[in-house]
């Protein structure tokens, strides 16, 4: 009986054992988390559409007479790099009348949000959830034409991720003439790129041929708009270098009072040059180039005397690739939110008159501008220190998911 009765015994420890392991979770297929992220996506986008307050493509469309379908930049002067301007002429080319241009517009900008989801499912499934569930899809997908400079961008990073050196330039370059700020991110790439073959890790050739990819796009892509009319495709410069908005830092902080746009231009550009550098600096030394390019982008925001709402979208989209923590996330979502009211609540208030903007602009706007930059600083900050403490969880770095 003893053998019998140890068999037993041990038989019944086994079970215990098995009633104290913790159960696993039903894992979900990866095609219905996929097509749960789209239809997250596409439902936040069908909602901006239907009721957005706030858009530039419709604003915009009156402004540049869209509907008289201008060549771009040969007869119609656009305040964006030569890729948006093409896309939202385009769009207008192909339709008649605002209701199909805005649907043709949104219909893009849909699919080039799907796209941001599946490169970053590619990449790692954390950062796609958090990218379909981020609230500011709700209100800034549809704003402006942000998402196709997002999507060029989040290209470039995969295919630098997968050493694909001379296509990710290609990416970011386009990129950054849809929308500027993806030029942060190309320059530490290429900054990367020179520290690694002066260590020997690559050949001279895999270094020319990135900046000879560079440079080809960037003539073949805007030498004939400026070939066509040079002061129209020069606009995108010299209209924003004559804004002076004092949505920056200094101007917050009083130290920029009574100063003229250029002077302004000057103090700000030399501040971001530096960050540039610095920047540049920590990446020949071996830091994380997404994670430097995030902190020095953040570091223009404070900086940048124009400030339009879905600017906190791009701070969602360098916070992703740096593969900062959740917390930084919700808590650039909040800001977004937060600034996205505020812009629609000053919409109405211009409805009500003078004396009423007077005293909105005086006390909230400076109130709302302090949130923000202090915000954005804190956010920063935060994720620099909880880097150099802990690995983010966010992906590390859009590291490639399993299975993908």
């Amino acid at each position: 009986m003893r053998p019998h009765a140890a068999a037993v015994a041990t038989l019944d420890q086994q079970l215990r054992a098995l009633e104290r392991r913790p159960r696993r979770r039903p894992r979900i297929p990866a095609p219905v988390q996929f097509a749960v992220m789209v239809a997250l996506v596409s439902v936040q986008l069908w909602i901006d559409y239907r009721q957005g307050l706030i858009s530039d493509l419709s604003k915009l469309y009156f402004v540049h007479h869209l509907y008289t379908h201008p060549f771009p930049y040969a007869q119609v002067r656009i305040e964006y790099p030569v890729l948006t301007g093409v896309y939202m002429t385009a769009a207008a080319a192909l339709t008649h009348g605002l209701h199909a241009y805005m649907v043709l517009s949104s219909l893009g900008l849909w699919a080039l949000a799907i796209g941001c989801l599946t490169v970053l499912w590619s990449s790692s499934r954390r950062a796609a959830w958090a990218f379909a569930l981020c609230p500011l899809l709700l209100v800034y997908s549809l704003l402006n034409w942000d998402l196709l400079a997002i999507f060029l961008m989040l290209l470039g990073w995969r295919a630098w991720q997968r050493e694909r050196y001379s296509l990710s330039v290609v990416w970011l370059t386009l990129g950054t003439f849809a929308k500027l700020y993806p030029a942060f991110l190309l320059a530490l790439c290429l900054v990367e790129l020179a520290r690694r073959a002066r260590a020997g890790e690559l050949r001279r050739a895999q270094l020319l041929r990135p900046l000879l990819s560079a440079a080809a796009v960037t003539l073949l892509l805007n030498g004939p708009f400026a070939a066509l009319n040079l002061r129209n495709w020069l606009y995108f410069w010299s209209f924003n270098a004559s804004r002076n908005e004092h949505a920056d830092l200094l101007a917050w902080l009083g130290l920029l009072h009574g100063v003229g746009p250029g002077n302004t231009n000057l103090v700000l550009s030399a501040i971001v040059l530096g960050a540039i550098g610095a920047g540049a600096l920590a990446v020949w030394r071996g830091a994380a180039t997404q994670h430097v390019a995030a902190l020095v982008f953040f570091a223009f925001m404070e900086m940048q005397k124009i400030y339009s709402p879905q600017y906190t979208l791009w701070l969602v989209a360098f916070a992703l690739l740096a593969g900062w923590e959740v917390w930084a996330l919700v808590v650039l979502s909040l800001l977004g939110l937060m600034s996205y009211a505020n812009a629609a609540i000053h919409i109405e208030v211009v409805h009500h008159g003078r004396s009423m903007l007077s005293w909105y602009d005086a006390r909230i706007g400076p109130a709302e501008q302090g949130v923000r930059l202090v915000t954005i600083a804190g956010v920063a900050l935060g994720a620099a220190h909880r880097r150099a403490a802990s690995a983010p969880r966010l992906g590390s770095a859009l590291a490639p998911a399993a299975g993908s």
